[in-house]
């Protein structure tokens, strides 16, 4: 499916095209997750997305 992805620090929103690969209900505080993979991202976006979720990595909570 297509996806657009708006990160704090960027004006225009990274397109994608991604893949559902799991999802879940989570705790009552985090609903609704779900895993991407994304395919068809250039470069530079593809950096700001891992830049993004590096920067992030103690408020992300594993399941299972």
């Amino acid at each position: 499916f297509e996806v657009k992805l708006f990160l704090p620090d960027r004006a225009k929103p990274i397109e994608a095209i991604g893949k559902l690969m799991w999802k879940g209900r989570g705790s009552r505080r985090r609903t609704g997750q779900l895993g991407i993979a994304f395919s068809a991202v250039n470069a530079p976006d593809q950096e700001a997305i891992s830049r993004f979720v590096e920067e992030r990595k103690p408020e992300l909570v594993p399941i299972g």
